[in-house]
């Protein structure tokens, strides 16, 4: 497992430059050795440690290469990343932990990508409250220690709340994760991916624990 991040980025690499059936069938075998085989044994490994820190059972996915083109104007057939998806089963699941790998970056995540529609009128509700006021602390620790946030969603904070509310950037999210990025696949700490992910996996648990909260 200490060449894989590279030889997966490699082969994502020549699979952004070659995004077709014909190419990806006669490198079936580079794909299987490079992503398929120890993707499976390196989402094995992060999901059995994410069970120890979160202290249930927590389940890991690694999402298709194939694109769904049915309703995409895109019409390339594969994916030209890897992405996982880690998730409790058997209680409220909605925070996760994500992976991700593209030819020149990785990228390591945690949170809600979208709350469900109560979880986002739970969300909000207490975003709203005294709890709101301990997530920005959170959040503000986070980007601090180089956690990247994405934009919100919407434009305006929603209604049934004050449109100048001193946290309506918060409550003008739909989801809420937080993004750490790789720009070096080389890097030495990538030897050890399941280590290192686990390690940036585990800052996260405050947030994971809000949000479970």
């Amino acid at each position: 497992m200490t060449t894989f991040i590279q030889d997966a980025a490699g082969f994502l690499g020549q699979l952004k430059k070659n995004n077709n059936r014909d190419w990806f069938k006669a490198h079936k075998s580079d794909f299987d050795s490079a992503i398929k085989f120890p993707a499976d044994i390196f989402c094995a490994e992060v999901a059995d440690g994410l069970s120890s820190i979160a202290g249930f059972d927590i389940s890991g996915k690694v999402f298709r290469q194939h694109r769904d083109v049915r309703f995409s104007k895109d019409k390339t057939p594969y994916n030209t990343h890897l992405h996982m998806g880690f998730f409790g089963s058997g209680r409220n699941t909605t925070p996760g932990f994500y992976f991700a790998l593209e030819a020149d970056k990785v990228i390591v995540g945690g949170g809600c990508i979208g709350f469900e529609k109560q979880a986002l009128v739970d969300y909000r509700d207490r975003v709203a409250g005294a709890e709101g006021a301990v997530l920005t602390k959170l959040l503000t620790s986070y980007e601090k220690q180089g956690w990247r946030l994405d934009d919100p969603e919407l434009k305006r904070v929603p209604s049934g709340y004050d449109k100048d509310h001193e946290r309506g950037t918060l409550l003008r999210r739909k989801g809420l994760a937080l993004w750490q990025d790789f720009n070096d696949v080389s890097h030495k700490q990538w030897q050890t991916p399941a280590k290192t992910t686990l390690k940036f996996c585990k800052e996260l648990k405050p947030l994971i624990g809000w949000q479970a909260g």
